[in-house]
């Protein structure tokens, strides 16, 4: 994809329902060729314009991205299959396999988060506090490109823009409960998750309990 139009992509996935104007202020480019590229965005079926009603004046247009548009976004479907499959491939310590029961499913999904932590702990476990709470931050991000570390009331929030599993994570509540113990895990404390994008929410918004 053009490199413009994946800025704009970008930035609508950080802002959804900017106008034309603050697009080309953000990306310093005239308002002209962001509409061009707006709109074979929109003949692509990725973005899609609505009316913003103001208090004086004309009624802005102002544009979203649409659904279509997720397969613009990195996505670690592969990776999630890949530890699945080299946790169902450990022995079992009980008599029934944690992933044939769903009352299993939540301990294997640790389990799963646990592993896919360990590739970051060696150098994580040696940052303490807010360094580590950074330094985990940019793994996550490296992974999807739209993590931000925040203050939030009560502590330190993680957001995240975009969700590297969205196909899967919708209608199954383990994935969300994957990513939030693969966060605690990064960061060495407590996350819970205080907000998700399958709720309507822009972000998913994990608070760092005792930060």
């Amino acid at each position: 994809m053009n490199d413009t139009r994946q800025r704009i992509l970008n930035h609508l996935k950080l802002e959804p329902g900017a106008s034309i104007e603050v697009l080309a202020g953000s990306l310093d480019l005239a308002p002209m060729t962001i509409r061009q590229h707006l709109s074979k965005l929109a003949a692509e079926g990725l973005v899609e314009v609505a009316t913003e009603r103001r208090r004086i004046g004309r009624p802005a247009y102002v544009f979203c991205l649409t659904p279509a548009s997720a397969g613009r976004f990195p996505k670690s479907y592969a990776a999630l299959v890949e530890l699945m499959f080299e946790e169902m491939a450990l022995p079992d310590a009980g008599d029934v396999a944690p992933w044939t029961t769903p009352s299993g499913h939540s301990g294997a999904f640790r389990a799963v988060a646990t592993r896919a932590a360990e590739a970051h702990l060696g150098a994580l476990e040696q940052l303490v506090g807010l360094e580590r709470a950074e330094a985990a931050v940019a793994i996550l991000r490296d992974e999807n490109g739209f993590t931000e570390l925040q203050r939030a009331i009560g502590g330190l929030g993680v957001h995240e823009y975009d969700c590297v599993f969205e196909r899967v994570a919708e209608g199954n509540v383990e994935i969300c409960n994957f990513h939030t113990e693969y966060a605690g895990k990064l960061i060495g404390a407590p996350v819970a998750l205080d907000d998700c994008q399958f709720d309507g929410s822009n972000a998913c918004r994990f608070l760092v309990r005792g930060s």
